[in-house]
């Protein structure tokens, strides 16, 4: 088995590490592969790839591939960005305050959450509880897939904000 086709077997799982869109996108790489070299066969397109003309004109079809998808990307960011932009010049304060709003309320919420771990293991230790101390990782993990996906939007909309107002501040 040739490197081409030990790639092309290996691209779903590659691009599923860190894409939905994993099986899509490894069919499209695939179409470009069949169509530059004529086959789908990896045995026979590893050889037709042994043709300099065939693997520059591979190249510049992923490269264009690549091309798309960082427009498309760019797209879904541009449509995020407007949105965000409409909330913040929105006439209802509620429209421009809810990301704030949660932001203080997941960080209440998560102060509780670690109050209430340390509690916890304080009365393991103190009155000798090895069920306590047994619910403490269980706990921790909870707590973690609660917070996680906020969180990660949090720090996304944070960093937008950040950027907004350095910007505004005259950061080029």
């Amino acid at each position: 088995m040739g490197l081409l086709s030990l790639a092309l077997n290996a691209v779903p799982a590659l691009i599923g590490m860190f894409d939905d869109d994993a099986g899509d996108k490894a069919n499209q790489v695939a179409g470009i592969v069949k169509t530059v070299t004529g086959t789908d066969d990896p045995t026979a397109a590893e050889a037709a790839l042994k043709n300099p003309e065939t693997l520059i004109k591979l190249k510049e079809a992923l490269y264009g591939f690549q091309v798309k998808m960082a427009q498309e990307e760019t797209k879904r960011i541009e449509s995020v960005n407007q949105t965000m932009q409409a909330e913040t010049q929105a006439k209802h304060w509620w429209s421009s305050a809810w990301r704030p709003f949660w932001g203080a309320t997941s960080a209440v919420a998560f102060f509780a959450c670690v109050i209430g771990v340390l509690l916890l293991a304080w009365h393991a230790i103190t009155e000798n509880d090895p069920n306590a101390m047994a619910m403490i990782p269980p706990m921790i993990m909870q707590i973690t897939l609660l917070f996680g996906v906020p969180g990660a939007i949090l720090g996304v909309a944070s960093w937008h904000r950040g950027k907004e107002k350095r910007i505004k501040a005259g950061e080029k």
